[in-house]
């Protein structure tokens, strides 16, 4: 069938259908096609199981700190709290001064949320002055699990996986960090280093 014999109206619509796959195709140009297409799903139906009382949400409030020495070995309390000091800007300091002396924890090594679980314990053995509900939780976790979930939807080329254990009515999540990742950092380059030293010598 040539042009000339098909209705207008279905040419002009498949002139418009192809006109959303153009522009859909130019908005997700960086992704590649099976990044489009979603890998697994987490089922919300039915829909009335969310229809409960909205949560309460209250101002984060610190109940106890903890430190890790220059030997990586932990310690019940703030000894590595330090005072702040404005960094002078005249003349303009350098991302990468003291990365030769920087003290690195052994990357190799899955410490998995131990600290974490550790200092809840001290709480509730050694702190008498602490509430019973003060360390009650329905998730114990870093929050960096937190954020890397809520930024998938926006990183879709950055892989994650994460454990996820629970204990009576509380939920444990960390980071699953795999033999892969821990080869990975361990035979990163000396610029890749002094990268990330910048970086975090900028966020402080």
């Amino acid at each position: 069938m040539s042009n000339s014999d098909q209705p207008l109206g279905a040419k002009r619509r498949a002139s418009q259908n192809d006109t959303s796959r153009n522009t859909l195709d130019t908005k997700h140009a960086r992704l590649e096609p099976e990044m489009r297409t979603p890998i697994a799903r987490l089922g919300i139906h039915p829909l009335s199981k969310y229809r409960q009382a909205c949560p309460q949400f209250k101002e984060p409030r610190e109940i106890f700190s903890f430190s890790y020495d220059e030997t990586r070995q932990m310690r019940m309390d703030n000894h590595q709290l330090k005072y702040y000091y404005p960094p002078r800007i005249d003349p303009m300091p350098s991302l990468f001064a003291g990365f030769e002396q920087q003290i690195c924890r052994d990357s190799t090594k899955n410490e998995h949320i131990d600290g974490l679980l550790n200092a809840l314990a001290y709480v509730r053995t050694k702190n008498e002055a602490a509430e019973p509900n003060d360390t009650r939780a329905d998730f114990v976790m870093y929050r960096g699990m937190l954020t890397r979930i809520f930024v998938t939807p926006f990183s879709l080329r950055d892989a994650w996986s994460m454990n996820i254990a629970r204990v009576g009515a509380t939920i444990y999540v960390e980071d699953n960090v795999t033999d892969e990742m821990i080869a990975d950092r361990s035979g990163s380059s000396e610029q890749h280093r002094r990268l990330m030293y910048s970086g975090y010598k900028f966020e402080t």
